[in-house]
This record gives structure tokens, sequence and C-alpha cells, in this order.
């Protein structure tokens, strides 16, 4: 709704001032609470209140994650900093890699990413699905038309294995390819 009424803001401000313009014209006493600077400071609180707020910015955020949580320190002028959470504090944050524990001052923090602990992605199950069941389909019409001899036990075994197998197996390598997932916890204003 913030955006949205961002975007509006121009017309309702030119729709109030012309009605304003208009009622300022008419000379009427009554009509006062419709003038045209009470009809813009409505619009502009109404637009400024529903603005959302950033709380990526919000360094309370940090402060309220829990000890050992995986992170990801990106410092200016440093290179990312991977690790567990020790402790967080109005002054910057403390964090544990390799067992040695690393101070960074809050002003010198770009951004916080949090491992979220969900893995996996659906779209990349359904994309691996896909996959697996086309290979799965001409490897079992290969199979099934290749000549088997006298007895094709084993190749209906193939061709089942194929058209079954190779989208299970696709959808789950699809799934877990992306590895652990993030989430910002903190973006420097």
């Amino acid at each position: 709704m913030g955006r949205l009424a961002l975007h509006l803001l121009p017309v309702a401000a030119l729709v109030a001032t012309l009605y304003g313009a208009a009622l300022d014209a008419s000379g009427d006493p009554a009509i006062r609470p419709f003038s045209r600077d009470a009809i813009h400071r409505a619009v502009a609180a109404t637009v400024l209140q529903d603005r959302p707020v950033d709380t990526l910015s919000d360094w309370s955020r940090v402060e309220r994650l829990a000890s050992d949580r995986e992170l990801t320190v990106a410092a200016a002028g440093q290179p990312a900093l991977r690790g567990n959470l020790v402790s967080a504090d109005a002054a910057g944050i403390s964090v544990r890699r390799s067992g040695v524990v690393e101070r960074i001052g809050r002003q010198e923090v770009v951004e916080i990413r949090a491992a979220t602990g969900r893995r996996g992605s659906k779209l990349g199950a359904v994309i691996g699905a896909g996959v697996g069941g086309f290979v799965g389909f001409v490897t079992a019409l290969n199979v099934a038309l290749r000549d088997c001899g006298g007895n094709c036990s084993d190749e209906k075994f193939l061709v089942g294995l194929s058209l079954v197998g190779s989208p299970v197996a696709g959808g789950v390598l699809g799934y877990y390819a992306g590895g652990p997932r993030t989430e910002v916890v903190y973006r420097q204003p």
C-alpha cells in the first residue's frame, strides 16, 4: 500500500490543488476546512503514514539473534566473515570462525545474513523433475527399442526405472542444488 500511495501522491496533490483553488475562490467561510492547505496537509499525512518502515536497517534485529546462529557478515573494506554469532550489542558484533572470535564494530558492518534453516527450492525441484522426466523418457525409449534377445524382463525393469527414477532423482537434486538459504537480518542504511 505504501508504494501505491507514493505513486498516487502527485495525482492526489493535483486534485487537492484544483479542488482547494475552487473552494478558496468561492469565499465561503464554512468551506475553510476544505481549503487548499488543509487538503495538502491531509494528503501528505495519509501518504507518509502508510509508508513502509525499513526494518532491515534496524540494529535491534541483530541484537535479538540467538547465540551460535550461523551468520555471514559483510564489513566495509573486508572480505565477508562467515561464522557463528557469539554476541551482538549496540557497539558491534562478535563472530566465531574456526575457534577464533572476531569483533566488528557496528559502523563497519554493511550487511548481515543469517541461515534460515530451510534448504531447497520448490522451483528447483519442479525443474529438476521435468529434466529428469525428459531424460528418463529418452532413456526408456532407447531401452524399449533395442533388441532384447530371448528374455525382456531386464529391459522392462530398466524402462520402469527410467520413467520413475529419473524424475524423482532430478526433483531431489533440483531441490537441494541451491544450498542453504539465508535471509538479510541487517543492512546499513
